[in-house]
């Protein structure tokens, strides 16, 4: 995605990038006696589709959650929207992701005592929006995932597929900036591939950013760009 820049004295245009929405520079994190996460530049422009692929334990979810903010490294710089995480509060980095991120996890980390619609509103509760508002988004957008008659059921009451398109829809409600998903399509059926590779094309060409972590060959080939992280190296593939 690109932006024009004003034309010079030359009567001639100049073509310049957009700023990164994401940037990571030489960042490492380390755990304790088994695994190293080293990277020393990974730059993701706006509406760009990212796919990570890599094998099992290789540092596919650890990059996810550096990008997020939900860990931290232990050195190097991630920037987001144009600022180091490490200098939002807690405060401000929740709020970045209630409205500009949508995460969608490998575990579905749904609250079983609320039903399917307050679940996938849940982050919008501290922006102050009004039940009857939450619950007519809800339903718009279960109705995208065919999901409209389970928006009252409690979702451990979902097959393994609609808890996977209700998670994406929950990472969705807030029409983020940037969609962070892990590893989406595994352990799914058929159907619910094609609807979330579906979802994941519509949402990009609207210009939301995709960050996706897959072994999915279906996800991989959408990419603009593709990376290999192999014993916590990330390199292009």
């Amino acid at each position: 995605m690109t932006t024009r820049a004003p034309l010079s004295s030359h009567n001639s245009s100049i073509v310049q990038p957009l700023p990164s929405l994401v940037r990571l520079t030489q960042v490492e994190k380390h755990y304790r006696h088994h695994f190293s996460l080293q990277i020393d530049e990974l730059d993701i422009a706006p509406g760009a589709w990212v796919a990570i692929h890599g094998k099992s334990g290789a540092g596919k979810s650890t990059l996810l959650h550096l990008i997020s903010g939900i860990d931290y490294p232990d050195s190097g710089n991630v920037t987001l929207f144009g600022k180091n995480l490490t200098t939002y509060s807690e405060a401000a980095l929740a709020q970045l992701r209630r409205n500009q991120l949508g995460i969608l996890y490998q575990r579905y980390f749904f609250i079983p005592h609320l039903p399917v619609w307050q679940n996938i509103t849940s982050k919008l509760v501290p922006e102050g929006i009004s039940t009857v508002e939450r619950r007519r988004r809800a339903k718009l957008i279960l109705e995208e995932f065919q999901l409209t008659e389970m928006m009252d059921r409690a979702p451990q009451h979902l097959s393994g597929g609609e808890q996977q398109r209700a998670a994406l829809a929950r990472a969705l409600i807030n029409d983020p900036d940037l969609l962070i998903v892990d590893e989406p399509t595994s352990h799914v059926d058929d159907e619910t591939q094609s609807c979330i590779l579906r979802h994941l094309q519509k949402r990009q060409s609207s210009g939301t950013t995709i960050l996706v972590a897959t072994h999915d060959p279906n996800l991989l080939r959408h990419a603009d760009t593709l990376y290999e992280i192999d014993n916590g190296n990330l390199r292009a593939s």
